[in-house]
């Protein structure tokens, strides 16, 4: 942060290992740097000293500490600014892979993201990212489980879950155009690929879940087995913000989403692009992502103890202090009505779900497995109800929506939104995440509703709504009026039959 003073002056590495690294890293930290990264970041547990803490320490002790620590933090800080994003070069309609080079999935693996190019670009000064689904691992047993443990990379995930052949893996690696609807083919999330879909003109990126921490991970962990995990979601995904900031510094609507875990990721996440982009309508589509949700009994189990997690749970050695990601306190059911308070109407979150989801019974039954966590003690419907009950009365106006349907079906966009999904007597899910996404009231038919539930919860249960944020409130965000329905043509009356003669 001085100007004019090296990384290796500012830091007081004088070594020669040292220097070639701290050279590296100030020369490119991408990709000339990543190797000798990551030796640094799978070294020995680095304490829990701030940088300028440790620049006050005496001789020996100082370089020591600021070495191991000082350096892979301002290393890493550096790698999060500078992803230069080539929004626009893959040809139109279809989507290319890009390695993030000097970041990491959880097994070491480079991560990586897609970019996406719309056949049509029909919204210049729109924006959207889906994030992938995926499954979080906490120990060693859970990240080598085959279904949680998938998630810790992206060949894996590639092979064990969508089974693809190494032929296949590397064309997508490779750099080439993927055609959208070949992607689509694969179902690894809700894409535009149509002029169908409401995101569609819009350019934008897909970001594979590689870490197992639900995007929101900065830290080194290493578990029994004494084998390294990167638990760098966090990281990963703020480097993406800060790369497409850097291309589009000013976006009128951006949209956020993904389903299950990616889901939840999208309910963190909302804030900080809010942030980023002060003069954007943010919406995040939140797709069958209770696993986890505020005020719920999992979410204080996870801030108490798992390694990475944002509570004392993740206080350990191997947390990037320096990196700071969005506050991700659940353990009160007006988390998300409270930050949507500090938006008056911008900011906007979408949930959508089946009410006995089998994926999240099933997530709970395998992550009891490995953990003292008991899953089958959590009261997921009254959870579910008493927090979107919270979140419909506390919200300001227009910022929160919901569809809940009676159903056991996962990840609704992706699977093609089943019948099972629809609430009788009124709009389907579909047209009810569509028409939000597009700016519009969920059913133009009665514009005022924002909940769409197969069976009715009072909202005056004595729920106590956090206070109003102070200061001057900013004008509301309009919402888009439906265009009015066309008057049916009268139809054309017969012809008189002539007389017969």
């Amino acid at each position: 942060q001085e100007p004019g003073r090296s990384l290796r002056g500012a830091l007081g590495v004088n070594n020669k290992k040292n220097n070639k690294i701290a050279s590296e890293c100030e020369r490119d930290p991408a990709p000339h740097g990543s190797a000798d990264l990551k030796e640094i970041l799978s070294g020995a547990p680095r304490p829990r000293r701030s940088l300028t803490a440790m620049t006050k320490m005496p001789g020996k002790q100082k370089q020591t500490h600021v070495f191991t620590a000082g350096l892979a933090a301002a290393c890493m800080a550096s790698v999060v600014a500078g992803l230069d994003i080539p929004l626009g070069a893959p040809s139109p309609g279809n989507l290319r892979f890009y390695p993030m080079e000097g970041h990491f999935c959880g097994d070491g693996e480079t991560a990586w993201y897609g970019v996406i190019e719309p056949m049509e670009l029909l919204e210049e000064d729109s924006f959207f990212v889906e994030i992938m689904g995926g499954a979080v691992c906490f120990n060693q047993s859970s990240c080598e489980d085959k279904w949680l443990g998938a998630w810790m990379g992206i060949t894996s995930y590639l092979k064990d879950k969508l089974n693809l052949d190494d032929g296949t893996i590397a064309y997508l690696k490779s750099g080439a155009d993927v055609p959208m609807s070949m992607l689509a083919s694969l179902k690894p999330g809700w894409l535009p690929g149509s002029d169908s879909h409401p995101l569609y003109g819009r350019r934008g990126l897909y970001f594979p879940t590689c870490t197992a921490d639900v995007s929101m991970g900065r830290h080194n962990v290493t578990y029994e087995d004494g084998v390294p995990r990167y638990h760098h979601g966090g990281i990963n995904f703020l480097t993406l913000l800060h790369g497409v900031k850097a291309k589009m510094p000013e976006i009128d609507n951006f949209a956020i989403y993904g389903g299950s875990g990616g889901g939840v990721s999208a309910a963190v996440w909302m804030s900080e692009v809010a942030e980023m982009w002060p003069s954007a309508t943010v919406t995040a589509l939140v797709d069958s992502g209770f696993h986890m949700m505020p005020g719920g009994e999992f979410f204080q189990f996870f801030w108490d103890n798992v390694d990475w997690s944002p509570g004392p749970g993740g206080d350990t050695p191997g947390r990037y202090d320096d990196i700071e990601l969005p506050p991700f306190d659940w353990r009160h059911q007006n988390a998300i009505s409270s930050v949507l308070s500090d938006y008056n109407g911008r900011l906007k979150v979408v949930y959508i779900a089946c009410d006995n989801d089998y994926i999240v019974y099933g997530d709970r039954a395998t992550m009891s497995s490995y953990s003292t966590f008991n899953g089958s003690s959590i009261h997921q419907l009254p959870e579910m109800w008493d927090f979107l009950t919270n979140l419909h009365k506390c919200a300001p106006a227009g910022s929160a929506f919901s569809y809940i349907g009676t159903c056991t079906n996962h990840h609704l966009s992706r699977a093609g939104w089943p019948s099972e999904a629809n609430v009788e007597g009124t709009i389907t899910m579909q047209s009810f995440t569509e028409n939000i996404l597009r700016g519009l009231p969920p059913d133009c038919a009665d514009p005022d509703r924002t909940q769409f539930w197969f069976e009715e919860h009072s909202l005056d249960d004595g729920t106590t709504c956090a206070p109003a944020p102070s200061g001057p409130t900013p004008a509301p965000v309009p919402a888009a009026t439906c265009a009015p329905t066309p008057a049916p043509t009268p139809p054309t009356p017969a012809p008189t039959p002539a007389p017969t003669p």
